[in-house]
């Protein structure tokens, strides 16, 4: 990845293919700190709000979960500026890498705006069945409309 520094203190890392799902989040009272900045804890759930849009529109009816889910193994998230109050916020999500029982997400939190990058995310989801509790292979339909979504294989 390489880095943006335009109008941070940080360098924030530049993502090597365009977003193709963005979700518009709409900020809540209890979202802000008493400094008027969005709490990090909020960016989360802005993110999960992000991943059921980007699931969604991915699958377009294609995945079937049959009682199996993505579980969450890793998180990790580096924070450049806050959003403020009344900012307007929306998630960019794509997915960088689908191995065999796993896939890797990249999101952003940026000013619908200006593009501003607030936060970044980087997550790893594994596919995995509850009633055995074991990590499973990604079906092929899977990893085929994550290709089709991203316009690029993965």
């Amino acid at each position: 990845m390489q880095t943006n520094t335009s109008s941070h203190k940080h360098p924030i890392p530049e993502v090597e293919t365009p977003f193709h799902c963005t979700t518009t989040v709409q900020l809540r009272y209890t979202d802000y700190d008493m400094h008027q900045h969005v709490n990090n804890n909020a960016y989360f759930t802005f993110f999960d709000l992000a991943k059921v849009d980007y699931f969604t529109k991915v699958g377009n009816n294609r995945f079937d979960i049959d009682h199996r889910s993505l579980v969450i193994a890793n998180i990790n998230v580096n924070f450049f500026s806050p959003a403020m109050l009344a900012e307007p916020i929306q998630v960019l999500t794509q997915c960088v890498k689908v191995g065999d029982k796993s896939l890797t997400l990249v999101q952003q939190v940026c000013n619908a705006h200006t593009g501003e990058v607030k936060c970044m995310a980087t997550t790893v989801l594994v596919h995995f069945d509850p009633a055995t509790a074991t990590p499973i292979t990604i079906p092929d339909h899977w990893r085929n409309a994550f290709d089709e979504f991203e316009s690029r294989p993965l």
